[in-house]
C-alpha cells in the first residue's frame, strides 16, 4: 500500500510542479532508501541479498524515475506513459 501511495504522490508532484529533475529524484530516492533498509537489516542478521532482489529494486527505481519524468512533461501522451509506469 505504501508503494502505491508513493507512486501516486509522484505523479501528483510531477503534474503540479513540472520539475523534471525533482520528480526523478523524488521517485528514485525512496526506492533506493527502501533497498538500503532491507540490505542493512539482512547484513545485520547475517544473510545476504540475492541478485533477484537487487534486480527487483533496480527496476522499481528505474520505473519510479521514468514515472516522475513523464509526469512532469505537459503533453498528454507523456502523462499516459507515467500512468503506465505507475501501473507496473
Amino acid at each position: 500500500m505504501g508503494l502505491f501511495l508513493l507512486a501516486l504522490a509522484l505523479i501528483m508532484y510531477g503534474l503540479i510542479t513540472r520539475d523534471k529533475i525533482g520528480s526523478v529524484i523524488i521517485g528514485v530516492v525512496p526506492v533506493v532508501g527502501l533497498f538500503l533498509y532491507f540490505e542493512l537489516s539482512s547484513i545485520i542478521s547475517g544473510e545476504f541479498i540475492s541478485m533477484g532482489i537487487l534486480a527487483y529494486f533496480g527496476i522499481l527505481a528505474i520505473l519510479a524515475g521514468m514515472e516522475g519524468y513523464f509526469a512532469s512533461i505537459k503533453e498528454i501522451q507523456y502523462n499516459i506513459l507515467a500512468i503506465c509506469c505507475f501501473l507496473f
